[in-house]
């Protein structure tokens, strides 16, 4: 994680800790345990903070937000927002003017809306828009 991953995972944390001290009765060392088990239920297994992947960390906040919404019930849910934010991010990050990443869209997918794709499909687009980039580089450095 970077630091502001690592900012938003412990203010995250430490909220959650609260929460499990104040209402669920927990002591500190009980709810600095707890969190252990939530990384569990998580991900399935135990793992540092430091070693998570940006999936990991979608996940264990998602978690994290089920122990916040017993105080506070409108917190959204960063498994499934966080990796499509990411995903539409990387598609625009290749480059390409938006009218051509929508004529794509459209070849590929039937749709010149393509921040509404799904996440395979945006990966699949963002393959695509690399490749054709790729090959349009090739071209300009052959031509000189």
């Amino acid at each position: 994680m970077n630091a502001k991953q690592q900012k938003l995972y412990l203010s995250r944390w430490l909220a959650v800790k609260d929460v499990l001290v104040k209402l669920g009765g927990y002591s500190a060392k009980e709810a600095e345990a707890m969190r252990h088990e939530i990384h569990t239920e998580a991900l399935g297994k135990d793992k540092s903070s430091k070693d998570f992947t940006n999936s990991d960390l979608d996940r264990v906040l998602d978690a994290f937000d089920k122990y916040l919404a017993i105080s506070n019930p409108q917190v959204g849910q960063r498994a499934v927002e966080g990796p499509l934010k990411r995903a539409v991010k990387g598609v625009e990050l290749v480059g390409w003017p938006e009218p051509y990443v929508q004529a794509v869209a459209m070849d590929k997918f039937g749709t010149a809306e393509w921040r509404g794709l799904d996440e395979e499909q945006l990966q699949q687009l963002k393959i695509t828009l690399v490749m054709r980039r790729r090959a349009q580089q090739k071209r300009s450095n052959a031509n000189h």
